[in-house]
């Protein structure tokens, strides 16, 4: 046992009571559903149903057509291609202007005069 044991067994010690009469199957016995919570929980469950299935059954068309239904119309489709090159310019444009205040940075730093070899702080969370 190394002496943290030691301490950890000191401080359960402490809280340790001698005349505390509660025990395991006293606490599964008031943890155990009780009627009303069975009553309660199978309420929930029916609700439920008749919430959900009626409203899948009405929507199953609609829901499967979401999935299978046929192909957007040719307008469509270039509508969102021309959106989707929109995003991956931004996207490459932002990556270089990033990619150019790192070389920024590390040219100021060499220029500063610490040689180069330690890191900004900015370098070190892009690192991470």
């Amino acid at each position: 046992m190394t002496d943290a044991d030691g301490v950890l067994a000191a401080r359960f010690a402490a809280t340790y009571d001698a005349l505390d009469t509660r025990d395991w199957p006293d606490v599964l016995r008031r943890a155990a559903p009780t009627d009303q919570r069975r009553k309660r929980m199978l309420l929930v469950a029916v609700t439920m149903a008749v919430i959900i299935v009626p409203t899948a059954i009405a929507f199953r068309g609609a829901i499967h057509d979401l999935f299978f239904g046929t192909p957007a119309p040719p307008v469509i489709t270039r509508t969102f291609a021309g959106q989707n090159e929109m995003r991956a310019m931004a996207t490459t444009k932002v990556l270089r202007l990033t990619l150019w205040q790192i070389s920024w940075t590390r040219n100021r730093r060499s220029m500063c005069g610490n040689g180069g070899n330690e890191a900004s702080e900015d370098e070190k969370t892009i690192r991470r």
